[in-house]
């Protein structure tokens, strides 16, 4: 993976993406005053190596890892033309990371919480956050009407209309440039 010159990064704009999309995903547990328990990073298209090493970093850790994919010089762009993909980082913190790639933001209705739907076998999978800040998978049966991309999209740029001010951090990893919010940061450093 060729990765960008640091200064073409505009990381103010992919962090306030990366805010939109935790505010959407994560507003059940807002509302009972919980914080999302996965850590939201975000920039540009990572490699299998860096997805690889990325699983090894999460088990180590011990973190559940939301990874959004965007054009990192454009990130408003992407959001516009539905070019974000999600990867999700699953880990039991001993010795497995179970990694879902190739995800899309979903919503079945306005009044519906926001779901990742990944395609697989079977119909695919979804992953939603619970009440707890926690995700939860499951099998999915039948495949998602195509408006609820749309719906999702529309969602997050609503987010991004109301969203106050963000503080980016970014951080090199492999060959890769990835940017995450300071409360993410902070829930590293803390072990939340």
């Amino acid at each position: 993976m060729k990765s960008l010159n640091f200064i073409n990064i505009d990381q103010n704009r992919v962090n306030t993406v990366l805010c939109a999309i935790e505010a959407e995903l994560g507003a059940r547990a807002t509302k009972n005053g919980n914080k999302p328990q996965a850590l939201l990073l975000g920039g540009g298209r990572l490699s299998p190596t860096d997805v690889q090493e990325l699983a090894i970093l999460a088990c180590r850790k011990d973190w559940d890892i939301l990874y959004v994919a965007m054009d990192e010089t454009q990130p408003f762009d992407a959001l516009a033309a539905g070019d974000i993909e999600f990867s999700y980082f699953s880990t039991d913190g001993v010795s497995t990371t179970a990694v879902i790639t190739n995800g899309k933001m979903w919503k079945r209705d306005d009044q519906s919480q926001a779901r990742l739907v990944f395609d697989g076998a079977n119909g695919g999978s979804e992953i939603w956050m619970k009440a707890s800040g926690y995700f939860a998978v499951r099998d999915r049966e039948a495949p998602p009407a195509e408006a609820g991309f749309g719906l999702a999209i529309t969602c997050i740029q609503k987010r991004l209309e109301e969203a106050g001010p963000t503080f980016p951090v970014i951080s090199s990893f492999g060959e890769a440039f990835i940017v995450f919010d300071m409360k993410t940061l902070d829930r590293m450093m803390n072990g939340e």
